[in-house]
């Protein structure tokens, strides 16, 4: 038998789900009338966050950065994505973290 903490943490887990995906929906939705420029400047700005996020948090990227000679305020545009390093499924594979 579950107790009640389970039970409230399984509800609270599944209503804060449900909102991030109302919150999703209205982005795309919000999305779909961005003229091509506007959404250019969407995804540069994920991105922008996203090489940030894997250069600070990951070692396997910022080491893969460093040897490429790029760091993540390199990034201005996507005509700027072709400085950074390209990643292989065998690499992530290679650096994948491995569980006790």
């Amino acid at each position: 038998m579950t107790d009640k903490f389970t039970k409230d943490k399984n509800h609270f887990c599944l209503v804060h789900m449900f909102i991030r995906q109302l919150n999703y929906l209205q982005q795309v939705m919000r999305n779909q009338w961005k003229t091509p420029h506007e959404l250019e400047k969407l995804q540069e700005k994920k991105l922008r966050h996203m090489l940030h996020h894997a250069y600070r948090n990951t070692p396997f990227y910022h080491l893969k950065f460093r040897e490429a000679g790029v760091h993540p305020t390199d990034f201005g545009s996507l005509h700027d994505l072709t400085k950074f390093p390209i990643t292989t499924k065998e690499e992530l594979r290679q650096n994948y973290p491995q569980t006790p």
